[in-house]
């Protein structure tokens, strides 16, 4: 079963985002490199803390699922949904570029010509 966005799950939380080490059962860094106050794995959860002065002033801050506190910013991903993020983001992204290069010749040179004039493409090939 491969999961799609049909169903209003909400949004993808990033959870894949942050080093998670499932052997230990421990969150080792959030996206930024910073480590976390504390961590622990409790009811099929991941929960960490990170300090307040690290993700108040952070860049990737709008973008990331760690919640505000009163005294630190948690993090918490459930299991199920980690390995539906990491999911994810393995299938979509080969389907894009699979997409992209089953377009036909003249829709890759359009967008070419278009990239030239206005230095932007429409097209998931610039994916990297």
């Amino acid at each position: 079963m491969v999961p799609t966005n049909l169903v209003g799950g909400g949004k993808n939380n990033n959870g894949d985002k942050f080093e998670i080490d499932e052997k230990e059962h421990l969150v080792k860094k959030c996206p930024s490199g910073h480590k976390p106050i504390n961590s622990k794995f409790k009811e099929g959860s991941y929960r960490a803390h990170f300090d307040k002065k690290h993700c108040s002033n952070c860049p990737l801050r709008k973008d990331c699922s760690v919640v505000k506190q009163k005294k630190s910013y948690l993090f918490k991903v459930s299991e199920k949904t980690l390995h539906r993020c990491q999911l994810i983001t393995s299938v979509v992204r080969p389907t894009l570029l699979y997409i992209w290069r089953s377009l036909p010749k003249c829709a890759t040179l359009e967008c070419s010509r278009r990239k030239s004039l206005d230095s932007g493409c429409d097209f998931p090939g610039n994916l990297g």
